[in-house]
């Protein structure tokens, strides 16, 4: 019988970027306020070489710069940079390879007016899962085998692939008669439901949708969601219809196009599933034979587990430093990126804490300034099946599905940055249990063991189990079970006869 176990959970850190040139239509840049970047993966690839199985991976940076020109009038546009990496991740290819790769930080310098250099530190996680025989090898003598039951994990992934969606508005008029146009814009897929039938999974969630206007009185934001509903169908068929299942998303494309007749935002996007259903696994843990010595080998096995699948929101109100020295500062925007740092197993439940790392454009009497922030999350899953000490592994990620801000007004503090972030949180949990397991067993020598006709008085120790008794006088479990020889639960009396 086959196990899932993970083969490799490591994690790479690669640059991508460039130098890019602005087109003749945008102003030259004046003061940068923001530089941002989005990752589209395009898969992983495995290949064979003489130093074993590469894992082959890449995508598209996606980068939004904000600046003002010359009049501090603010604009935006969208760069993009190719990404590859590679790495070796065994000697031999992994039933499933899984790579996620997130901006760790993003680095924009202005070259000249209408130069930019920008630079992103990405970090990708490689996480593969193979297939491991727990079948011990036999000479193919009779012995009697100690039978006991496990847990195992099987996961399927499944693509919905340039999905389709479309926000429109009426154009919001300005004072002078001409439509408001959005100066960036900005999308995010949160799922919110996601149900299972056969190799199909149900998402239902919205497509959030941000924009910053340059309106009479300054900048201003707004937030419009843009529901879906698809079917994803999975790479194999479960046994159950009681999958733990969840669903993401990624914005491959967001075109916004603003005039007189109104704004109209066409968006392509990517979802992606993933299920785990737990099975019953048989393992032998020891054998021996009651007709000729025997030797025995083991070895340490790791038995993956699914605890669960889960989408779950948490808010988040801190307070960040902030360099504004004006009192008339105002928060016009906020654009902010989530991270899992660590899960801690407690009695009942996995705690996952991490840091949402951000930007708040702020505006004031002297114009406009960006502002960074990072500050910490909590979030609390209910895990009925694990315990304090386990092993986890998480496998997932966190968006911010809404955001804003304040400035304290209050004289004397350093964090007058107010945040209130909502943010949609969503992985699979593993657990691993290490097991020791039968690798072999085979006769030792050619000699059989010598005939008792005799009766033994045995006193067990009060730790040893029926199977290490009938082991230790090489007989059959039932004989040494026989004669009242153990407790109404099936353990060893304190005196047995064999």
């Amino acid at each position: 019988m086959n196990i899932t176990v993970v083969g490799k959970d490591i994690k790479v850190t690669h640059d991508t970027g460039g130098d890019f040139t602005l087109p003749d239509y945008l102003p030259p840049v004046s003061r940068l306020l923001r530089a941002e970047c989005s990752i589209i993966p395009e898969g992983v690839y495995l290949k064979e070489g003489s130093s074993g199985v590469t894992a082959q991976f890449g995508g598209t940076a996606i980068y939004t710069v904000m600046w003002a020109d010359s009049d501090g009038v603010p604009w935006s546009t969208t760069l993009e940079s190719n990404y590859e990496s590679a790495v070796v991740i065994g000697q031999t290819a992994p039933a499933r390879c899984m790579v996620d790769t997130k901006t760790e930080n993003v680095y924009c310098r202005v070259v000249a007016p209408r130069k930019l250099s920008l630079r992103s530190r990405l970090v990708s996680r490689i996480l593969t899962l193979a297939e491991e025989e727990t079948t011990p090898d036999s000479d193919g003598g009779t012995y009697e085998m100690q039978e006991q039951e496990e847990t195992t994990v099987r996961f399927y992934r499944g693509l919905g692939q340039d999905l389709q969606a479309t926000y429109t508005e009426e154009a919001t008029i300005g004072e002078d008669g001409s439509p408001i146009r959005p100066v960036f814009c900005a999308a995010t897929v949160v799922v919110n439901e996601c149900r299972q039938t056969g190799g199909t999974i149900r998402a239902r969630g919205d497509i959030i949708l941000v924009c910053v206007y340059d309106g009479a009185d300054g900048l201003y934001e707004t937030t419009k969601r843009i529901p879906f509903d698809e079917l994803i169908d999975l790479d194999g068929m479960p046994e159950t219809d009681n999958l733990q299942c969840r669903v993401t998303g990624t914005i491959t494309s967001l075109n916004i196009t603003a005039d007189e007749n109104g704004i109209r935002a066409d968006i392509i996007y990517d979802l992606y599933a993933e299920a785990a259903e737990n099975l019953p696994v048989p393992i032998t843990s020891d054998a021996y034979s009651c007709t000729i010595p025997s030797v025995c080998t083991y070895r340490d096995a790791s038995f993956l587990r699914s605890v669960c699948c889960f989408t779950g929101n948490v808010s988040v109100n801190e307070r960040s430093a902030c360099d504004t020295s004006s009192d008339d500062g105002n928060v016009c925007a906020i654009s902010a990126s989530a991270i899992i740092e660590e899960a801690e197993a407690q009695r009942g439940k996995v705690i996952l804490t991490g840091k949402c790392n951000g930007n708040a454009l702020v505006t004031d009497s002297e114009g406009l300034s960006n502002v960074q922030f990072s500050v910490p999350w909590r979030y609390e899953v209910s895990a009925p099946d694990v315990s304090p000490g386990d092993s986890l592994i998480v496998w997932g990620g966190a968006n911010v599905t809404s955001s804003s801000g304040r400035i304290d007004k209050s004289r004397g503090r350093d964090d007058r940055l107010c945040l209130d972030l909502e943010l949609s949180v969503s992985a699979t949990i593993f657990s691993e249990k290490n097991k020791r397991i039968l690798a072999s067993v085979k006769v030792d020598g050619d000699k059989p063991l010598p005939k008792s006709s005799k009766m033994t008085v045995y006193y067990p120790d009060p730790d040893e189990t029926l199977w290490d008794v009938a082991k230790r006088f090489h007989v059959p479990v039932s004989v040494a079970a026989s004669g009242g020889n153990t407790t109404p639960d099936g353990k060893p009396n304190r005196v047995m006869v064999i």
